[in-house]
């Protein structure tokens, strides 16, 4: 960890700038008795992006404040449905949805900021990363829809039942309410 406390000298280059976790938190807290405390049959789990500081989302149990357990985290480029997923901008929105009959708890958010955008100047161009919009099992830990997914022969598929609106251009860094 002191590596990354380290200061590091960037020669006044404002584009040198290191980044981490700087994204934004959302806390999921399954409280079945709205007492608004984690008890012990209840979970809370806490979702954080990384903004510049890549393309990832970490999740952690936080159901015992004072220890806390890394669960896993939602990689973009890592699988085939998450190719699209940019420095994680949007933040995490948690929700219970049917999904081909099935209860599923899914977090919700969107692709994230393409560095395309950065660039001063030059005329509109279409971003390479970051235009999709993700809902991700969080139990199964994988994608269950995406807005750039395949369409398929298969109409039965929730995935292909969404799918008139494709290609958008650009980058989903807001938040998905």
């Amino acid at each position: 960890m002191k590596d990354f406390m380290d200061d590091v000298e960037i020669g006044g280059d404002a584009t040198l700038h290191n980044y981490g976790l700087d994204g934004e938190i959302h806390i999921a807290h399954a409280d079945t008795n709205n007492n608004l405390k984690v008890d012990d049959d209840e979970k809370a789990l806490l979702f954080i992006g990384m903004r510049r500081g890549g393309n990832h989302y970490f999740v952690l149990d936080v159901s015992s404040p004072t220890e806390p357990n890394y669960l896993f985290k939602i990689t973009g480029g890592s699988t085939t449905k998450l190719a699209k997923l940019s420095d994680t901008w949007s933040g995490i929105t948690v929700a219970n949805i049917d999904y081909a009959g099935e209860t599923k708890t899914v977090a919700i958010f969107g692709g994230g900021y393409d560095y395309d955008q950065d660039t001063a100047g030059t005329a509109f161009v279409a971003d390479d990363t970051g235009n999709d919009i993700f809902i991700y099992d969080i139990a199964d830990k994988s994608v269950l829809w995406h807005l750039q997914g395949d369409t398929g022969s298969n109409s039965d598929d929730p995935q292909n039942q969404i799918n008139d609106v494709k290609d958008i251009m650009n980058s989903v860094p807001a938040n998905i309410r």
